[in-house]
């Protein structure tokens, strides 16, 4: 019999972290699904590129939203879904007078 090894913790993406969410749904009709949600999520800092004043620095983390509502019906063969989303994150800018890129 060949030993089992223990299974790993999963962990979340050193890359991109969830600060928080939650979401729900209802079904007003049997074939009917209504759904909302929303997360916040903490992504690492953009390294700067080399044509900026301050190249090479490491930005501070920011946080994403996401926001989502639809609904789904099941019509025997066919499911469709209808979703409206946005997503938001902060940008980047470089003023000219600086060359410093900051988010």
């Amino acid at each position: 019999m060949v030993p089992k090894t223990p299974r790993r913790p999963q962990r979340l993406d050193p890359q991109i972290s969830s600060l928080g969410h939650c979401g729900s749904w209802v079904k007003p009709l049997q074939n009917v699904s209504l759904y909302g949600n929303y997360i916040e999520g903490l992504q690492p800092g953009t390294i700067v590129g080399p044509t900026y004043a301050n190249a090479g620095e490491v930005l501070p983390p920011f946080v994403t939203e996401q926001w989502e509502a639809g609904v789904k019906v099941d019509w025997g063969r066919l499911t469709t879904t209808l979703s409206l989303f946005e997503i938001t994150q902060p940008s980047g800018s470089a003023p000219s007078p600086t060359g410093t890129f900051s988010a």
